[in-house]
């Protein structure tokens, strides 16, 4: 797993290859954190890097995948 926590928003990748390998969670209440939304990859997400609007990804395949905001994956 990668995580990054900015502000109430965690942002996680993992080395699955199904499902979603890009998810956002919403941690304003640490109890009871909340899934916002995910991709999937269709690679293994291997490094994360989060600033302002955008996710900055790196998957198995070399890739690099940029999310723009938490809107484009609820």
């Amino acid at each position: 797993f990668n995580l990054s926590a900015v502000g109430r928003y965690v942002y996680a990748t993992n080395s699955s290859v199904s499902g979603n390998d890009f998810r956002i969670y919403d941690v304003s209440d640490p109890t009871n954190p909340k899934t916002l939304g995910g991709i999937d990859l269709g690679n293994n997400g291997l490094g994360l890097y989060v600033q302002g609007n955008y996710a900055y990804i790196n998957s198995s395949n070399s890739l690099f995948e940029i999310v723009e905001d938490r809107k484009s994956v609820v």
